[in-house]
């Protein structure tokens, strides 16, 4: 990751905190009527999981605490480390929720998500996203799927899936095909395009059907 992409997310994850944590602190669900918020302390629990997902929040949130002060909010915010392994991280969330033990915030898949929104566990998030200026920042295809269908969000995207794709340089040279980091996706295409002709045969390859046991899935590898 180059260090324009990294302070770009560095950004965008503050961003996601900021609109998450100031949602919660709207005190539950008002329907998105506006009602009066708190202005006593606030004391907000967020849970998450995965080493260098709990290492960028615990740099994160006194940034965010800091911000609210700065308006007048005392707010502040317990982390919670939660199982680093995506399934225990998942259960332990579905007993939480089922317990009414769940914390104020935390992350999970945007499927569990629609699920925990179906049962009514998460905060009807529309109103308060609306009237977000930062939410038109975020990709129109990600708003769009974040709509569940009785029309309402009950969610905020926090990252992209980052796609690696892996290839034989001993190939690719013995072949004449440049092995140059392409610098843009018409440049990627290209070269796979020469990749094609100079092998004669398809040069990428993503894992998919019964054989992978999920059929396809976000990681990718290329041949």
């Amino acid at each position: 990751m180059t260090s324009t992409r990294a302070a770009r997310w560095r950004v965008l994850a503050f961003l996601l905190v900021i609109g998450l944590l100031a949602a919660a602190c709207s005190g539950g669900d008002d329907g998105g009527e506006g009602k009066e918020q708190s202005s006593g302390p606030v004391e907000l629990t967020l849970e998450d999981h995965q080493k260098p997902r709990v290492e960028l929040l615990r740099k994160m949130l006194p940034k965010f605490e800091q911000q609210m002060a700065s308006q007048g909010r005392q707010i502040t915010v317990k982390l919670i480390e939660g199982p680093a392994e995506d399934n225990a991280f998942k259960s332990k969330l579905t007993l939480d929720y089922n317990s009414g033990n769940a914390p104020d915030v935390t992350s999970i898949g945007a499927a569990d998500a629609s699920t925990f929104a179906a049962s009514g566990y998460l905060l009807d998030l529309t109103d308060r996203l609306n009237g977000w200026a930062d939410w038109q920042r975020f990709y129109q295809r990600l708003r769009d799927e974040a709509v569940q269908p009785d029309g309402r969000v009950y969610y905020v995207p926090r990252e992209a899936t980052i796609m690696q794709l892996w290839y034989r340089q001993d190939i690719l040279k013995d072949k004449g095909v440049s092995t140059e980091q392409p610098k843009s996706w018409a440049e990627l295409l290209e070269r796979a395009g020469q990749a094609k002709q100079a092998v004669g045969s398809p040069p990428l390859l993503f894992p998919a059907g019964k054989q992978w046991g999920g059929g396809t899935f976000g990681e990718g590898s290329s041949t």
